[in-house]
């Protein structure tokens, strides 16, 4: 088989990789070009097939990143590989099955022009590579549920807490979606969840931008749940795109966190979607806690891995 050629940002023809991407069987959103180009900062490569029918991008890290790792460990200087915030998965993507063995020329080719990897995670349709190519890899946790069935049919499948939270609140819960781009948002989110997720400025910048992009091109929406007096209680990002509902991160007012809106948000974006060929992609989690409030949902857990060397 021959071996994939690497080709700079600049060199790409967007509208090609765009189009391999929205009809890869395992695609996502976080590999089209312009999704990678906010969140990198148009700081990306990509390893490519020779016939172009399958694709690997690689972000590389901010510069200030490389010049930390030049201080901290007294090395020469690298281009490092880095997964960038708000894309949680990316590795190989093909509108065709993958080869025998494809996914390992592809990581051999990653590693012999970046040996410098912070941190890369490969999407769960792909297999880690062997021990021997990499230096280090963990498998990292996510949740998925099948939108494509009857809504009773959805809750029935709820853990017993979730459905006596539901039917505990005596909130007559207001459900709504907009995909009209919302600045405050962003502002709420930095409000309250903002030193618990660690996210600065610039990552908040970067994010709305990409969500305005998102709104723009039709591809996600805004939900939220109001109370009886029409006050937000809670408010989500939801991206869609291949046929999949993906939780980008959401916030829940603290005045309204003993009522729990939130399950009343997750259940009515469900009810909302019911009986659609979607999968709702709860975007995680590895916090326990997280973990299990999607899980009781009856989302699935998927798996993908991690690599870093270095």
């Amino acid at each position: 088989m021959p071996n994939p050629r690497l080709y700079s940002r600049k060199e790409l023809n967007t509208k090609q990789w765009d189009t391999v991407v929205g009809k890869a069987r395992n695609g996502l959103p976080y590999a089209y070009s312009w999704y990678l180009d906010i969140v990198t900062q148009k700081r990306w490569k990509a390893l490519i097939s020779t016939d172009g029918s399958a694709l690997m991008p690689v972000p590389l890290a901010p510069l200030r990143f490389s010049f930390r790792q030049i201080i901290k460990r007294g090395t020469a200087w690298h281009t490092w590989v880095l997964q960038p915030l708000f894309c949680q998965q990316l590795g190989l993507f093909a509108e065709r099955p993958l080869q025998k063995d494809e996914t390992t020329v592809f990581l051999k080719e990653l590693f012999r022009n970046f040996p410098k990897i912070a941190v890369y995670c490969l999407n769960e349709n792909m297999s880690l590579p062997e021990k021997k190519l990499a230096g280090s890899y963990k498998m990292r946790t996510n949740y998925l549920l099948d939108l494509n069935r009857a809504y009773k049919e959805i809750r029935g499948g709820y853990s017993a807490s979730h459905r006596r939270a539901l039917k505990k609140s005596k909130e007559a819960w207001q459900y709504e979606e907009s995909s009209a781009f919302s600045k405050t948002f962003f502002q709420s989110h930095a409000r309250y969840l903002g030193k618990k997720t660690g996210l600065n400025q610039r990552a908040y910048r970067r994010w709305a931008t990409l969500v305005q992009t998102v709104t723009h091109k039709k591809q996600g929406f805004f939900v939220r749940v109001k109370n009886h007096k029409k006050t937000l209680c809670a408010e989500a990002f939801i991206l869609q795109s291949h046929n999949r509902l993906i939780y980008q991160g959401g916030y829940v007012l603290p005045e309204a966190q003993a009522r729990m809106p939130m399950h009343a948000l997750f259940d009515g974006l469900i009810q909302r979607h019911a009986g659609q060929k979607l999968l709702l992609d709860f975007e995680g989690s590895d916090l326990p806690g997280v973990a299990e409030f999607f899980r009781r949902f009856g989302a699935q857990k998927r798996s993908y891995g991690c690599l870093w060397r270095g």
